[in-house]
């Protein structure tokens, strides 16, 4: 029996396996009662009074499915259409910076993977602290 298998997935493991989560990005515009359950997700209770507008971008495929009710396309209810419409341009901005973070993220964990036992200087500060015992030299 491999010990590997036993040992906690490390943070890398874990960032990839939630990768395919991210593949989707949700805006969710809600007038009404709504609450956050203890995961965090949205609960949306239409039998009090809320109505929503939904947009789904489809990261790997390109899709994007939009939904609402047709009281949006009425004052004064129009106003919140155009602004779940803003929210919609301002995806790809939303898309192009979680990428660019998750990146960034990934390869920081590769640098300190690959660093470990390489010494005092192996993280690139470019600053080694003196060997204990050492003096100035002057």
């Amino acid at each position: 029996m491999s010990t590997e298998a036993q040992q906690p997935e490390s943070l890398f493991d874990k960032i990839l396996a939630k990768i395919n989560d991210l593949t989707t990005l949700e805006i969710k515009t809600i007038v009404g009662d709504h609450s956050i359950d203890k995961s965090g997700d949205v609960v949306i209770d239409t039998s009090k009074n809320a109505d929503v507008i939904f947009s789904q971008f489809n990261l790997l495929d390109g899709d994007i499915t939009s939904g609402f009710n047709p009281k949006f396309l009425q004052e004064p209810y129009s106003a919140v259409r155009d602004y779940h419409a803003e929210r919609e341009k301002d995806a790809k901005d939303i898309i192009k910076k979680n990428i660019e973070t998750l990146e960034a993220l990934l390869q920081l964990i590769v640098r300190a993977d690959s660093y470990k036992g390489k010494g005092p200087d192996a993280a690139g500060t470019g600053t080694t602290p003196p060997a204990s015992g050492t003096g100035t030299g002057a």
